[in-house]
Formats: C-alpha cells, sequence, structure tokens
C-alpha cells in the first residue's frame, strides 16, 4: 500500500539492497527480508592528567561502529528459504551490506561497506517466522577485511 506522508522531511524504514558474504552476494533462489537494523559508533578514550589531577587533554582513538541486522530469509519455497537462511554469514565472515536506495546511509555508504560478523543466530519460533541476527563490526584503521581461511 503506498502511503503519501505530508510535513516534515522523515528518514522512513530500511533501504538496504542486498549483502554480500566474503565477496560472493548472498542471493540464491530467495531474498533477505530485513526487519531492524541498528548502528552504534564507540571509541577508546584516554584522558591526560596534570600533577593535580586534572585533566589537561582528552584523546580518542580505535573508533568503530557495530551494526545489529535482524532479517527474514524468504523464498518462493520452504527448502529454498532453509537454503538461504544456512547460506547467511557467520562469526569470521567478511559481510558487505549495500544500499543503492539511499547511498548516503552510514551503515553501508556508498558502494557497500564492508564489516566483520562477530556473532550471529537464527530464532526459530512455533508461533511466528524464524528471524536470524547479525552482530556487524567495522574499525576506522581497517580499510578492507579478508578472512583467513582455517587450517
Amino acid at each position: 500500500m503506498a502511503v503519501a506522508h505530508v510535513g516534515a522531511g522523515v528518514v522512513w524504514g530500511i533501504t538496504t539492497t542486498s549483502l554480500s558474504k566474503n565477496g560472493t552476494a548472498i542471493t540464491g533462489s530467495g531474498t533477505i527480508s530485513y526487519t531492524s537494523q541498528s548502528l552504534s559508533r564507540s571509541t577508546d578514550t584516554m584522558e591526560h592528567r596534570n600533577s593535580l589531577g586534572e585533566v589537561t587533554g582528552f584523546t580518542t582513538y580505535n573508533q568503530s561502529q557495530q551494526v545489529e541486522i535482524e532479517c527474514i530469509p524468504t523464498a518462493s519455497t520452504i527448502a529454498a528459504a532453509r537454503t538461504l537462511r544456512d547460506a547467511l554469514p557467520v562469526p569470521g565472515d567478511r559481510v558487505t551490506i549495500f544500499d543503492t536506495v539511499d547511498t548516503s546511509n552510514p551503515i553501508s555508504g556508498t558502494g557497500g561497506t564492508d564489516y566483520i560478523c562477530t556473532a550471529s543466530g537464527f530464532r526459530p519460533s512455533n508461533s511466528d517466522k524464524t528471524i536470524f541476527t547479525m552482530t556487524l563490526v567495522r574499525f576506522s584503521g581497517i580499510a578492507s577485511y579478508t578472512p583467513t581461511p582455517a587450517s
């Protein structure tokens, strides 16, 4: 259903268009339906004190951003949806988030943004659909991330 908004401009909904894992697009015969995303930014800090213990300087370093995603693997059949669910990222994977609709999106940026998957899981329910969750992190000092295969 189309909705027309009148008044103040409001950023509405999730515009992420695709996801890749270790450089390969996650598509298959299904799609990822995003239900929520959150972005938080953090930094480490150091206070510089004089001989009286008063703060005379403040340094920030090791800036990072963390993204939490909830999504639903969907497809035309249950088997295809399960295949898509099993292809979603696991800890250690490089995840690239793309958004061709809102290229200023701080989660995806222009041309996709690389993250490191630090946690993932799925939550089946006896009264609702299965929700897949991912925790992704990126550090400002790391331009790209290439996973090293386990030996």
